[in-house]
């Protein structure tokens, strides 16, 4: 059995090597390399089956960078418990945070290699560990919308990541567009967030702007446009049809 101050498995001479590229931790104070195994003083990554049993991991240091490398234990098929994976199990992985004493889930993205496990086989791997924003759209154009007058349109945040969007707040870098909730608000895990962007242009002509959304570890930059029309003393209604004259001669 082998003990990583956290993570614990057992080597169980069937192993299918797994390589990191890339891991990215979404706290400052991650260090990197791999250090012995009894140090145990820093944050470690382990890999585990569909089922939640351990079966490796690694122990980082502050002394070499990725990419590293780690054993995936499979099962010993002459013992009644769970050991290691068993043929075609994918792969899961739990990212421990000494200093803070938390454990996370983690986004893992098959890079090359067998996508389960197998004896003997090979599979690169790069990590996520924090919180990741995706927003349904990059632009919002508003169109024609009369001076004074107020028109809304949606933004769908959603947290993909595996910790929640914790403390986001929205603001408006420019005129004529506000929203209705400026935060700080959290979106957990997997959840989404429906933002009501508005637009009053108060002066005739093009109106831009934009909407910046973050919490310090993600940030999205949501473009804004619109044209305000002030009428005169004929009023209409502003459609999505429209169709231009171009006056050259007016005798009055």
């Amino acid at each position: 059995i082998v003990r990583l101050n956290h993570f614990i498995f057992t080597p169980t001479g069937r192993e299918h090597t797994l390589r990191i590229d890339q891991v990215d931790f979404f706290r400052d104070d991650f260090q990197g390399g791999m250090v012995p195994v009894e140090v145990g003083l820093y944050d470690q990554i382990g890999v585990v089956t569909p089922d939640g049993v351990v079966c490796g991991g690694i122990i980082f240091g502050d002394q070499q960078e990725a990419p590293y490398a780690l054993a995936a234990w499979g099962d010993d098929p002459n013992t009644e418990g769970i050991e290691g994976f068993r043929a075609g199990e994918s792969f899961e992985f739990r990212y421990w945070d000494y200093d803070e004493g938390d454990e996370f889930a983690v986004e893992a993205t098959r890079v090359a290699g067998e996508e389960g496990w197998r004896s003997g086989s090979f599979t690169v791997f790069e990590l996520v560990i924090g919180p990741i924003l995706e927003v349904n759209v990059e632009a919002l154009n508003f169109g024609m919308q009369r001076v004074d007058t107020d028109k809304s349109l949606p933004v769908v945040l959603n947290s993909t990541g595996t910790v929640p969007l914790m403390d986001m707040t929205f603001d408006i870098i420019g005129e004529g567009f506000t929203v209705e909730e400026a935060g700080p608000i959290d979106i957990a895990v997997g959840e989404n967030f429906q933002l009501e962007v508005h637009f009053v242009p108060t002066q005739q002509g093009v109106i831009e702007a934009e909407l910046v959304m973050g919490n310090g570890y993600v940030e999205a930059v949501i473009q804004l446009s619109g044209y305000g029309v002030e009428m005169g003393h004929y009023e209409y209604v502003i459609t999505q049809s429209q169709h231009q004259l171009h006056i050259v001669q007016a005798d009055l």
